[in-house]
């Protein structure tokens, strides 16, 4: 197994958690975690950035972890496993709505 993606540099606290949750739905998938719910870890995740994407201070933090989120993605496929969020995730659809808004 490769070692994931460096954690984003991130300003929000609450915002900061989130790369541990991913590794923590990597694990649970690989049978490394066991009696943990995935689906509570990945709702955890996407309402955390669904409730920081209504302030537009936020918007470049957000941005930076749906990309980082993308980027655990990729190297969850790596590494035998599936998406860490599932591409009908609605953080991607906040992702395209603030780069149109650029």
């Amino acid at each position: 197994m490769t070692k994931p993606p460096n954690n984003p540099e991130i300003s929000s606290d609450i915002l900061s958690d989130i790369p541990r949750s991913l590794v923590i739905i990597f694990k649970i998938q690989t049978g490394i975690e066991r009696g943990y719910n995935k689906a509570l870890f990945v709702s955890s995740v996407v309402n955390k950035i669904k409730t920081r994407a209504k302030n537009p201070s936020n918007r470049d933090d957000v941005i930076e972890l749906i990309n980082y989120i993308e980027k655990m993605n990729l190297w969850s496929k790596e590494n035998n496993s599936k998406d860490l969020i599932s591409n009908r995730s609605p953080i991607w659809k906040i992702r395209s709505e603030f780069l149109e808004t650029v």
